[in-house]
């Protein structure tokens, strides 16, 4: 019983920890289309998972790289990661741009759009800079999987002005085991197990 005991213990705490709050942070640095360097590090994105609700924390803080008048004007994401019946977005938020959401990639994204929507953070003047950060919140909605993102730069100093812009994606990104229904099933299983095993000892 002495040896079990602590077995169930550990598998309790991971019960319970599949619970709370999961973060997954996105680090943006490489370039997949448009104008500024192939690889630079320069904004990153926390997406937490809080009970019903999605709470997102924008932070620009490598946006020098690409000229003193270079900022964030979204951040796309793929519909697809969206899991039906979504609710509002977004608030409150709280930092240096205001958050929307628009469909499509925006401007000065190639080629097709077709899937996309994004954070849009330009409202006339205002607009992600750097060293700004901004979070918000999406109310009761549930990813359907890791999201596809990306970065669109504008403002990218060229050789004649600072005009140009750039679609970058997460450099690499962690994601923390965030238990799915079938991982609770199992759980509860070898929680089962567990007991019976120790009941078992007891007779």
């Amino acid at each position: 019983m002495t040896r079990i005991a602590p077995k169930i213990a550990f598998a309790a705490a991971l019960a319970v920890f599949g619970t709370a709050a999961q973060a997954a942070d996105f680090v943006f640095g490489t370039k997949v289309a448009g104008d500024g360097a192939g690889t630079v590090n320069f904004a990153s994105l926390t997406i937490t998972q809080n009970g019903a609700n999605v709470d997102f924390f924008l932070n620009a803080y490598g946006l020098e790289a690409f000229g003193p008048g270079a900022f964030l004007n979204s951040i796309l994401f793929t519909e697809a990661s969206i899991a039906p019946g979504f609710g509002a977005c977004c608030s409150p938020v709280v930092g240096g741009t205001v958050v929307s959401i628009a469909a499509g990639g925006g401007p000065g994204f190639p080629g097709s759009d077709t899937g996309l929507s994004r954070f849009s953070l330009t409202d006339g003047e205002a607009r992600l800079t750097d060293g700004e950060t901004v979070s918000w919140t999406w109310e009761n909605l549930v990813f359907a999987g890791v999201p596809t993102l990306a970065a669109n730069v504008q403002g990218i100093s060229l050789e004649d002005s600072q005009t140009g812009s750039g679609v970058y994606v997460p450099a690499d990104f962690a994601v923390p085991g965030i238990p799915e229904p079938g991982t609770y099933a199992l759980m509860l299983g070898g929680l089962g197990v567990l007991g019976f095993l120790a009941r078992r000892r007891r007779t």
